[in-house]
Parts: structure tokens; sequence; C-alpha cells
């Protein structure tokens, strides 16, 4: 099944938009003594047991499952050893997304091999300044797909993605070309922002493709207006970050459950609001 059957499958089983970042921060250990996890002398045994429980506790509330690259490679052999374990730890009905953000043009066709062939994952993040030269060796697997960064949340981004003209902006125009490398099945975007306003401006661009959204759960933002100015006008189209905080609760399950609650009744008012 390729990448878009397995997501839409998942979503209808589990009723659920929420993708899970599977990410060993070492930052979060201390955290983790609330959960009686981190008391071994080697982090990696630490973070794989939380990762783990993580797993455990949402395999079947989450529509997908993300993993940050980033966070593997810093911890060195060991890392992509774990990245290793944690992949074949993941049901294999649940699609996996691999987060990198990747934009080497000239390792593109052999990191497509590892990552698709031997990692198995079916999806990966991309940024999209080498163009669709850069896509085309990920896209020849048909069956698997990709994320194309189109908006990204630092505030010193901001410089680069409002150039030109406030209703043309570069970010807009990224989206644009992107819809032109693939399907909607196999070219998804990627959006970091809480602002409303610009998920509103990329929806009325992208009215068909699914965003995967990021850096949603900051302390200013209103979680119900980032939903409705990023689902399309059946109350689709977006997959929804869990925040890390939620991650380290005891409670995890019911508060995934909690959320998924919360997502159907936005997207049933919407729908509602939409029909009358």
């Amino acid at each position: 099944m390729n990448f878009y059957g397995k997501l839409n499958e998942t979503i209808t089983q589990n009723q659920s938009l929420l993708v899970v970042g599977l990410d060993p921060n070492l930052e979060i250990l201390p955290i983790l003594e609330n959960l009686s996890i981190a008391k071994r002398d080697n982090p990696i045994d630490n973070l794989q047991e939380w990762l783990e429980w993580v797993i455990g506790e949402t395999r079947d509330r989450v529509a997908a499952y993300k993993l940050n690259l980033g966070f593997y490679q810093a911890l060195g052999v060991d890392g992509l050893e774990l990245l290793g374990r944690i992949l074949n730890k993941i049901p294999i009905e649940l699609p996996v997304i691999l987060d990198d953000k990747h934009g080497n043009l000239n390792i593109s066709t052999v990191f497509a091999q590892t990552i698709f062939e031997q990692w198995r994952v079916h999806a990966v993040t991309l940024t999209p300044y080498a163009g669709q030269d850069h896509a085309a060796p990920f896209l020849i697997y048909a069956d698997q797909a990709i994320f194309v960064l189109c908006h990204s949340s630092n505030p010193r981004a901001l410089a680069l993605q409002e150039h030109n003209h406030p209703d043309n902006t570069l970010y807009l125009e990224v989206v644009k070309q992107v819809q032109s490398w693939g399907t909607m099945e196999q070219v998804y975007l990627e959006v970091g922002s809480n602002n409303p306003d610009i998920l509103r401006k990329i929806r009325a661009v992208a009215p068909e493709r699914m965003i995967l959204l990021r850096s949603i759960w900051t302390e200013e933002a209103d979680f119900q207006q980032i939903l409705h100015a990023g689902f399309d006008r059946n109350g689709e189209g977006l997959l929804i970050p869990l925040s890390l905080d939620l991650l380290a609760k005891k409670n995890l399950a019911s508060e995934v459950a909690k959320l998924n609650q919360q997502v159907a009744q936005i997207r049933t008012d919407l729908i509602q609001a939409g029909s009358s």
C-alpha cells in the first residue's frame, strides 16, 4: 500500500489526525523522571524505553509517527542504531515520516534509496530551494511521499519568507511551485506557523493538499483558529503534531484521546458552519 492509502486508512481506523514525534531529545530526560523511566546509566537506554512507551500509549490513537533524523544523528553511531530499533518497534500498519528537511541535491539519490529501501520509511521532509530536481529521486518511489517545507516559524526567517508583495510572498510561491512537482497523493506541504492568516493564505493557494503542521504549541496560539484556517472545506487536509510536554505525561493515552475529541469537535463545527 502506498503512503497515501496507508495514511488515510490509519486516519479512518484510529479516528485521528495527530502525528507523534519520536525524537530522542536528551533535554527531556529530567522530565521523564516523573514516568519512572530515566534511571539507567546509559541515556540511550532511557530514551529508547521512553520512545517505546510513547508508541505503546499512542499506536491506536494517532495517524502517523515522525522521526527527526537530526536528533538521532546528534547521538552518533548509538543514535543511528537507536533509530533502527525504534523503526522496528513501530507497528507496520502505521505510516512513518522521516523529518530531515533534506536539502543536499548531490546525495539525494543515495539518501532516497537508503531511507525507502533499507529503513522502510514511508515519507520524508525536504527543503524546496534546490527545486524539482531535488525532489525527483524521491518521487521515483511511487509508493512513498515527500513533505516540502514551505514556511518556517523562526522569526529571522520572515524577512526571506515574506519577501516580495504581501499577497505574493516567497513562501506562497514555494507552495505554488511545489504542487507542480507531483500529485496530491505523493507531494505534501509542511508548514511551521501558529498564525492563522498564514495558514489561510496557504490553504487558498493549495486547497487540496495535505499540510503537516509544526510549531503550533505556543502560549499565544489559538488552536481552534489555527485548525479553522488550515482545514480544507471538508474539515480535512491537516496533520497535527503533539506537543513535547504532552509526551511526558503519565496519562498520555487519555490526553491524546481528549485531543482527538477536541479536533473532531472543531471539524464538526466547521463543517456545520460551512453547510449552513
